[in-house]
């Protein structure tokens, strides 16, 4: 038997999935993983991080039955860290789930999750766009909470769903509250985001996750192939792009004008150089007020404005209505302080609606469709034979399961690119 000695991550993966039993810290749980076990047994390898899979306090043959289970799908828990940084023992097979966050349930549509066993379902889940989005889901139990990062959370509505495991938000101030009430009366909970591909791999593990944890890790790798693939081609495009040549940009809230929404802006990994620094603002989610002069001594030649969640946008609209977008457009464009702005001058202005983006209102898990979007809007030569709508219509197809026609139905950006 060999007590846990913690030590630092072992280099090699591009992460390290941190459910207990990944020996070796790197981004699976497979047979090296049984093989690096003896190697701590017998003294040939220090412990680690996660080579107690059992997380009984020592590491020894009891540790190598777990990991045998966790590959073979046979395991009756699993343990392992949350987005929140919580331990949390897991009991399996789950049968009864309840959530408040939609964008677990666009990952679990993704995975081919049971639609038996998610229960309960966030009340914004129903509305008119989450219904075409989620029509699996429309018959659950609706719980009193919302996508509103500080909305309370209506325990009780929780509780008569009478559920196994509770998913909430990782990062929402709500969660908090709502987590202590739930395992005090005896609810098991877990904390992800879904929506934070800012930090670094986090996306990429939380579905990993989801995947162990539901027993989809095929469907998992499946749908990060399917990310990893567009994520590729976005960055190996702008790889050789000098400096000079990346535009630079001036990304507004939906709320007022000359409110900044830069930490889910995503311009640099697009291949824009944001205007506003984003520095020392995570803690606001990148929202600040700017001043116009700002912007119009920056000079930027793109300016991308998110619409709000109360304008024609989204699945359920159609397709050629895009009368709200483009009037956010004009407005823009008839601002007398930024007649002189390249942006402006040149037509360079681009309303986008949160169904595409990585967060905020209406965000789910599609921020492959932002960055291809900007891309283009960037790059417009560099990324001429990519059609963002095609690619969101292959993601509906084969990973939400939806036969949606967005060129019947679908507001999403104007212009359209």
């Amino acid at each position: 038997m060999v007590s846990v000695v913690f030590t630092l991550p072992a280099a090699g993966a591009d992460y390290t999935l941190d459910i207990f039993g990944n020996a070796n810290m790197d981004d699976t749980i497979d047979v090296q993983d049984v093989v690096y076990v003896k190697g701590i047994i017998d003294g040939s390898e220090k412990p680690t991080d996660f080579a107690d899979a059992n997380y009984d306090g020592a590491i020894d043959e009891k540790d190598i039955d777990q990991i045998e289970a966790i590959i073979e799908g046979s395991e009756s828990e699993l343990v392992l860290m949350d987005s929140a940084g919580r331990l949390v023992r897991v009991k399996k097979p789950l049968q009864k789930v309840a959530t408040c966050s939609r964008h677990f349930l666009e990952v679990a549509q993704s995975l081919k999750i049971p639609e038996e066993t998610i229960v309960a379902i966030s009340d914004e889940v129903i509305d008119e766009d989450y219904s075409v989005l989620f029509p699996r889901w429309q018959d659950k139990i609706v719980m009193g909470c919302t996508g509103n990062p500080s909305a309370e959370i209506d325990c009780e509505s929780i509780l008569s769903a009478d559920p196994e495991l509770v998913i909430l938000y990782a990062s929402f101030d709500s969660s908090e509250p709502a987590q202590e009430n739930l395992v005090a009366a005896g609810v098991n909970v877990i904390r992800f985001n879904f929506n934070r591909p800012d930090l670094d791999n986090l996306f990429q593990k939380e579905v990993t996750k989801v995947g162990y944890l539901f027993d989809k890790k095929e469907e998992a790798k499946e749908l990060l192939s399917f990310y990893k693939k567009y994520e590729t081609l976005v960055q190996d495009r702008l790889a050789d792009v000098p400096e000079e040549e990346m535009p630079k940009v001036y990304y507004e809230s939906f709320t007022n004008p000359y409110v900044t929404f830069n930490q889910f802006a995503r311009v640099e990994t697009t291949g824009g150089k944001n205007i506003i620094p984003t520095r020392g603002i995570e803690k606001t989610m990148g929202v600040m007020n700017v001043d116009p002069e700002q912007i119009v001594a920056e000079n930027p030649d793109v300016i991308i404005k998110m619409a709000s969640r109360n304008v024609h946008a989204g699945y359920h609209f159609d397709a050629q209505d895009t009368g709200d977008l483009a009037a956010i457009r004009d407005e823009i464009l008839g601002r007398p302080e930024l007649q002189n702005v390249n942006a402006v001058k040149n037509g360079n202005v681009y309303v986008i609606s949160g169904f595409v983006m990585q967060s905020g209102p209406c965000s789910g898990c599609k921020y492959f469709l932002q960055d291809l979007y900007q891309a283009k809007w960037f790059h417009p030569k560099l990324f001429e034979d990519i059609d963002p709508k095609a690619v969101h219509q292959e993601y509906l197809k084969q990973f939400q399961g939806l036969d949606l026609d967005l060129d019947q139905m679908g507001v999403f950006v104007y212009p359209v690119a």
